[in-house]
């Protein structure tokens, strides 16, 4: 569906449809359908049977419109998307790829390899298309995994077909096609089709996004997120420098074009550098619908607020914005295309804010934009979607439902709060967002059963819960349009906050060299520790239910998907009074909050990167050789070898004053300082005469007996295993044989 350019170049027969379990959306699209009930319909054949749940839940508020024959010679795309051909082993391997205990725990596939382990096989393919291009259906478009074919023909071959009859209804203000009655197809290809998607137009694009007028705030600071430049340093406490989304690729899926200027507009109106335009790359061309960000449900307008939201959050990340027109059955290959094209990059996260009503969707339609999203989660591709902004209602002509793709147990909903900031912007406090006209969406599916990772979040739901997640969004963004006057907001504004968020994660995901990590599928729940949970809000609907985990503590998130970990330091040794500064070389040195030598903090933390910091040591204490540690959000490192402090003697003491004892040797004698330990080397007078019987208390004290030594004054000096030599300081460093 989408062909990669650059911008700089230019009476109704209903069925009333269960939730499904969400272990059953796989078995459901890989139905061994011959099993099903036979429909012969208009073929009247014994080997036809019906494809089930394509019939949407909102016909049966419609009214359905006289059927004309001029109807029937009307060009129809639809899109057949085919089943796994081992969805059993798919789903197995997504298990274990979310199981911490397995040894494939958070791994990802390839694309090549998913398509030959895992996709359609080609005769399966070959074989529907023979049969579509019988019926007189031209191949109009594919994905390279044979998942989806769209096919295009007039409205009396795809009845023909499919063995249904396509009629107009009303619907409100809405006129729109739908079958009456599933699908119907030849039992030797009926188990190679999971769903045909463009029977019904009633399901599109509804945008999250609401206009208004004044100034936009940063989110990335307000959310303990504050970007530290590449090449500088840090204090500790916040987000590394250079963590930015480098390397990482945020999808944005529109169904509308945007002119590239008015982000260069936005970059020169957010003091942001004019060259990261050149990051933002577009898939399709869509011309821009001229739309204005005045207009109810613009999509240029939701173009520009996702790029500036991603580009925000998130400057060192490419984005790739994926243009079609995203009606229901062009919405299958789109969705499959943006997918495949973000798993071929190193890493990647997709953000949606855009969402169909389930009650225009039919339940097969639900169930293959589920798998799309099982499969980016084998990929390590997470996907963000909004929920909504209209509180437990679709913002459509569908009565009462939620919005799909954040149906999906395998996508992260993305709910709405209002963020409100101290005089120095840092985090204050939130509320959901909840506004006259606007409410941020939740709710639970109609396809979907609650699945196990939300069970003990919201006991007996009566499906699956959205949101997720939720973050600003409340009109809060300016964007250019061109003129930069318009702010906007909306959970169009969140899921790609969100989205972004993630991109820096999977930056130090890959710092830490950690494969990819899809949010979704419950890993996000495991991180809600990183996140404001909504006891902590404030007013009223700050519950699971509205606003799910909470908004993010962006540092401390990613520090606890990223724990620290130290792989070496430079120097191994410092002298005893401290300020020796040191190199740690690890991952994971995110919000740091401090280093320890022994216990004891070190001075002049500088965080370089999150694999680099410099630390001066303290003074020694009571520590010869001190254990190095480094404490983020996400725990504490341990290094594996210690800090070896410089020994220091302050006075040597027997019985007499000033000591002494016998040449022959054999005299107690106590020496006292800082850093000493028992596997140091005493010398009394030189290398040659070594003290035995060397014992230490505390590192600060060491009892021994002297070594024979011919009369005369020697000074008592302490050679460490490294090979630093105490220094003579004073008659205190002295010892008398007599």
């Amino acid at each position: 569906m989408f062909k990669r350019v650059r911008r700089d170049e230019n009476s109704h027969d209903l069925t009333m449809y269960p939730i499904i379990p969400v272990a059953m959306v796989a078995a459901i699209i890989a139905l061994a359908l011959p099993l099903a009930a036979q429909t012969p319909g208009s073929s009247s054949l014994s080997n036809h049977v019906s494809l089930p749940g394509h019939v949407i839940r909102a016909l049966a508020n419609a009214t359905r419109l006289p059927h004309a024959p001029e109807m029937d010679e009307e060009p129809i795309t639809v899109t057949v998307v085919l089943n796994l051909s081992d969805p059993q082993g798919a789903k197995a391997l997504e298990e274990e790829y979310s199981d911490p205990d397995s040894p494939n725990y958070h791994k990802t596939i390839t694309v090549s390899e998913f398509t030959s382990r895992f996709a359609p096989s080609q005769d399966s393919f070959d074989t529907v298309l023979a049969y579509l291009k019988q019926n007189g259906l031209t191949l109009s478009h594919n994905t390279i995994d044979r998942m989806t074919m769209s096919v295009t023909g007039t409205r009396a071959q795809v009845q023909k077909t499919f063995d249904v009859t396509i009629d107009d209804y009303q619907l409100g203000d809405r006129t729109f096609h739908a079958v009456a009655s599933d699908p119907i197809v030849p039992v030797t290809i009926a188990p190679m089709i999971a769903a045909v998607a463009g029977l019904s137009t009633l399901a599109r694009p509804h945008h999250f996004l609401n206009p208004s007028p004044p100034v936009p705030a940063s989110l990335a600071k307000a959310y303990n997120g504050t970007l530290t430049p590449a090449g500088t340093t840090n204090a500790g406490g916040g987000l590394p420098p250079g963590l930015d989304g480098h390397g990482v690729t945020i999808g944005l899926l529109e169904d509308d074009g945007f002119d590239l200027s008015d982000v260069s507009n936005w970059l020169s109106f957010a003091n942001l550098s004019a060259n990261l335009v050149n990051h933002v790359h577009v898939y399709s061309a869509v011309s821009p619908s001229g739309c204005t960000p005045a207009s109810t449900n613009c999509g240029t307008s939701e173009d520009l607020l996702d790029i500036a939201a991603a580009i925000g959050i998130a400057p060192g990340a490419t984005i790739e914005v994926f243009e079609s027109n995203l009606d229901s059955g062009s919405l299958a290959t789109s969705l499959d295309d943006a997918i495949i094209e973000l798993a071929l990059k190193p890493r990647a996260v997709l953000s949606i804010s855009l969402g169909y009503c389930e009650d225009g969707m039919s339940q097969a339609d639900a169930a293959y934009i589920d798998e799309f999203a099982a499969v980016s989660l084998l990929y390590g591709v997470s996907i963000f979607a909004s929920t909504g902004d209209t509180g437990a209602t679709c913002a459509g002509t569908e009565p009462n439902t939620i919005p799909a793709p954040a149906d999906s147990p395998h996508v992260v909903a993305v709910g709405g709060t209002k963020l409100n900031v101290s005089s120095t912007n840092s985090y204050n406090s939130e509320s959901w967002w909840s506004v006259p006209g606007s409410a941020g969406g939740f709710g639970t599916s109609l396809y979907f059963a609650e699945p196990a990772y939300q069970t003990s979040r919201f006991p007996g739901a009566a499906g699956r819960s959205i949101p997720d997640v939720s973050m600003e969004a409340a009109f809060s963004v300016v964007i250019c349009q061109p003129t930069c006057s318009y702010i906007t907001g909306g959970t169009s504004l969140s899921a790609p906050l969100w989205a972004a968020t993630w991109a820096l994660l999977e930056q130090a995901n890959f710092d830490a060299a950690l494969s990819p990590t899809s949010a979704a599928h419950g890993y996000i729940y495991k991180l809600a520790a990183g996140l404001h949970a909504p006891g902590t809000m404030t007013g009223a609907g700050n519950d699971f239910r509205h606003v799910g985990l909470g908004s993010p503590d962006i540092t401390k998130l990613i520090a606890i998907a990223v724990p620290p970990q130290i792989g070496s330091f430079s120097p191994l040794t410092g002298t005893q009074v401290g300020g020796t500064t040191v190199t740690i070389y690890g991952v994971g040195f995110i919000g740091v909050k401090s280093v320890t030598f022994g216990g004891y903090a070190g001075t002049n933390l500088k965080v370089e990167s999150d694999v680099k910091l410099t630390i001066d040591t303290p003074f020694a204490h009571n520590n010869a050789d001190a254990e190095v540690k480094v404490v983020t959000p996400g725990g504490t490192a341990t290094a594996s070898g210690k800090f070896d402090y410089d020994p220091l003697i302050d006075f040597v003491s027997d019985y007499l004053n000033p000591p002494g004892g016998p040449t022959a040797g054999g005299t107690t004698v106590t020496v006292s300082g800082v850093a000493l330990s028992a596997d140091m080397t005493f010398e009394f007078g030189g290398s040659t005469y070594k003290a035995t019987n060397v014992s230490c208390t505390n590192h600060t004290s060491c009892t021994m007996l002297s070594p024979a030594h011919p009369a005369g004054k020697v000074n008592v000096r302490a050679l460490a295993p490294w090979g630093y030599l105490t220094p003579v300081l004073a008659i205190d460093d002295q010892f008398i044989y007599q």
